[in-house]
């Protein structure tokens, strides 16, 4: 039988493109082995991601995030590391994906060491630039040096947009690869739903996942709520607000906007049917976010919502489009002030263009390669 090892670092609860992966090879690749490696979170109270399929195996070693004191986060890297590579041993799969550098090690030292035949398939969620790694943790600046080695014997190299991929490749120069793929982070076909917008007096918008004042635009989208009177209400589902951010929410203390608790991921379209318009308030401070086209757009856009997102996201602006809806309109969030409202609810006479980014086609030349067939 063939074997496959997914290797994930960080915890899976909070990766959803890792779980529509394991969901889709879980019904493609039924005549596999397939075992996935991951941590649990300390840092959020999450739904346990599990998959019924008894072929797949999901392996937790030890625990992950920043909540952890220094000694005891070295113990649990050497807990993930030492286990998921015992395993590799044991097991000797014939194809690794592992996401991101920090999860490189157990495959890089398994293929060098015990199985040189054994394929290398690498995704990356983020780009991460020189100078990031350089100043980042020791870990992730060592590991990367070794995934370099690794890259030409690599059977796949992904990043989730082109712009990234072209900065990934420009930091390889001069070095080429040809095995380059571009991997993009949609959400399942099933999501797709009729537009939301139901062109009541109130505006329902609605922001889902983490939140941060010093990277977001969060103070200046709340002020602007603020100053519509209550023609404009607005709610944050998170897991991840950061202690300065829920300290601001605290003190302007507005029935108009809410923070509520994270929800799992396949509850998202329920919660999502509820809205008009899905925000993303990424400031671009460096360039990975720049140049995301976040899974939060294709969600949101998906289940039938208007998007409005800053118009420095370079990684958004090819998919702008006001002439039908759902719409996708770049925003000035640094001029909310000249915003025309009623503009922006208007859709009367534009024609409805559903959504047709889902995670099946993008991730079918993934599933393939891991599985050896086609579907």
């Amino acid at each position: 039988m063939s074997k496959i090892a997914v290797i994930h670092f960080a915890p899976l609860e909070i990766y959803p493109p890792v779980q529509n992966l394991v969901n889709l090879m879980s019904t493609a690749c039924p005549n596999k082995k397939i075992s996935v490696f991951t941590t649990r979170s300390v840092n959020y109270k999450l739904p346990v991601y599990n998959n019924e399929h008894n072929f797949i195996n999901i392996h937790r070693f030890g625990r992950s995030g920043n909540r952890l004191k220094l000694l005891v986060r070295m113990w649990n890297y050497l807990k993930f590391y030492g286990c998921t590579l015992l395993y590799l041993v044991a097991e000797r799969p014939n194809r690794i994906l592992y996401y991101e550098t920090i999860s490189s090690f157990p495959a890089i030292f398994f293929k060098n060491l015990f199985k040189k035949n054994t394929e290398i398939f690498i995704h990356y969620h983020e780009y991460t630039s020189p100078s990031e790694y350089e100043s980042g943790m020791k870990l992730g600046k060592v590991f990367h040096k070794l995934e370099r080695k690794i890259y030409p014997l690599a059977k796949w190299v992904s990043h989730t947009n082109e712009q990234r991929m072209h900065l990934f490749e420009k930091d390889l120069l001069p070095v080429r690869l040809s095995q380059l793929k571009i991997l993009p982070n949609y959400p399942p076909r099933s999501w797709l739903a009729e537009p939301a917008f139901k062109n009541s007096n109130l505006l329902r918008v609605v922001y889902i996942g983490a939140l941060s004042t010093e990277t977001m635009f969060v103070k200046e989208f709340s002020s602007w709520v603020k100053q519509q009177r209550g023609f404009v209400s607005w709610d944050i589902y998170s897991y991840n607000v950061s202690p300065s951010t829920k300290e601001y929410l605290a003190e302007i203390s507005e029935d108009v906007i809410k923070l509520k608790p994270g929800v799992c991921y396949s509850e998202l379209p329920k919660i999502l049917e509820q809205y008009d318009v899905g925000i993303i308030l990424y400031r671009g401070h460096i360039e990975n976010y720049i140049y995301n086209a976040t899974n939060k757009l294709f969600e949101y856009h998906s289940c039938g919502l208007d998007v409005w997102y800053p118009s420095g996201m370079d990684g958004i602006n090819q998919y702008a489009r006001l002439d039908s809806i759902p719409k996708i309109v770049p925003i000035n969030f640094e001029l909310l002030s000249e915003l025309d409202l009623r503009e922006l609810k208007d859709h009367k006479n534009l024609p409805i263009k559903k959504s047709r980014f889902y995670c099946e086609d993008a991730l079918k030349p993934l599933v393939s390669c891991l599985c050896g067939r086609s579907i």
